[in-house]
């Protein structure tokens, strides 16, 4: 995927957004967004959708459970149960559909657990031979968040400093530097922030520790960024599987 500028922006101003206007986004974005999810899809074999009505994925839960009002879209981060790397792609290709929604101005946030799962996959019509991740709320918000907002960002984990997602934590080239400074600003499942670098020889690799599966997305997540910060002032570099690693060169 051909980076862009405006994500390297939104890197800096993506924030995960709970409380939506209720709003139906407007057809001209939506349209360029259809285009995009449809671009994501064919270049690594998911099965985005992009539910332009989903209030009923998350409205059909008690008052209050999972913090979320007013969401009037979202993307369901689906692909084949049998496709490579299914949960590093959706994390990879899901930030860059959640960097290219703020850039267009609109609320995002990953949700791996508090939707309405049943009705999701009722809605985009899963079949057998492909699962279900997780979802990405999407649509307007207000400027500022609500005070719910912040109250959850309060009972957050603390997140980490850059110089704790690498080893070793310094004499790091420029492009190195600023792809770790865009992975400490990537969104992650609780806040944990699983993902690992390490930096020899002129190469990168990227790993988590734990087995869950939204740590594999969590990384796919981290490796969308890394690349995103490391072409400020690259000029190529992308990511590969090798000996079971991910490395980028």
């Amino acid at each position: 995927m051909e980076m862009k500028k405006d994500w390297l922006q939104a890197v800096d101003i993506r924030k995960s957004r709970r409380t939506y206007t209720g709003e139906k986004i407007k057809e001209d974005t939506a349209g360029k967004i259809r285009d995009f999810v449809e671009q994501c899809n064919q270049e690594s074999g998911l099965a985005i959708r992009f539910m332009e009505d989903g209030a009923q994925t998350f409205k059909s839960f008690s008052s209050g459970y999972g913090f979320f009002t007013g969401v009037p879209s979202y993307f369901a981060m689906a692909g084949d149960k049998d496709l490579s790397h299914l949960r590093e792609l959706a994390g990879y290709y899901g930030e860059l559909i959640v960097l290219e929604c703020t850039a267009k101005g609109l609320g995002t946030c990953w949700v791996s657990g508090t939707f309405n799962k049943d009705a999701c996959r009722k809605q985009i019509q899963l079949s057998d031979e492909e699962e279900l991740l997780c979802v990405i709320a999407a649509g307007p918000v207000a400027e500022k968040k609500t005070l719910k907002e912040k109250a959850i960002k309060l009972m957050a984990l603390k997140s980490k400093k850059p110089e704790e997602f690498i080893l070793p934590d310094s004499g790091l080239p420029q492009w190195v530097s600023m792809g770790i400074d865009a992975v400490a600003k990537a969104p992650s499942a609780m806040n944990r922030q699983p993902v690992h670098f390490a930096y020899e020889s002129g190469r990168i690799t990227a790993s988590v520790d734990e087995k869950l599966n939204t740590a594999r997305i969590d990384l796919g997540i981290a490796m969308a960024h890394f690349e995103l910060g490391a072409w400020g002032s690259l000029s190529g570099g992308k990511w590969t599987f090798e000996n079971d690693r991910y490395l980028f060169r």
